[in-house]
């Protein structure tokens, strides 16, 4: 488990509000249309939001376009994709990838918006923890 990149990932979600750019949705990796330099419309899940982080795009996190032309985004690392990129980037199986960050694994499956950064900032940090008392 890369903890280091997932405290990062949680404050990264901890500074979503409803005035960010890119809003916060769990239903998919992430949307966006670009109008010239502007990207607008853009809805992220947590993999999504850090996609389009500087930070993590250094590390070598990106993503790519789906559809071609339709804004549909996927999570790439190191030539792998989706959830194969996400669990290699954050050092954790695909089935600890889906836990965190897959919206069937929430009660609710309606996570968006801050409260739902915040629910998976805190899933988050409590797998983090539960690593480190192991």
């Amino acid at each position: 488990m890369n903890v280091k990149r997932l405290e990062r990932l949680a404050k990264l979600l901890d500074q979503q509000t409803d005035s960010c750019p890119i809003k916060f949705n769990l239903a998919s990796w992430g949307t966006y249309k670009k109008i010239e330099d502007n990207i607008c419309g853009t809805a992220a899940c947590a993999v999504g939001l850090a996609c389009f982080n500087e930070d993590f795009n250094a590390e070598g996190l990106g993503f790519k376009n789906h559809w071609a032309g339709n804004g549909q985004i996927v999570p790439t690392f190191n030539g792998s994709n989706g959830w194969s990129a996400v669990s290699e980037f954050f050092g954790i199986t695909k089935e600890a990838a889906a836990h965190l960050f897959h919206q069937n694994h929430y009660e609710s499956r309606r996570v968006v918006g801050v409260s739902g950064a915040a629910m998976v900032a805190a899933r988050i940090r409590e797998e983090i923890k539960k690593h480190q008392e192991k």
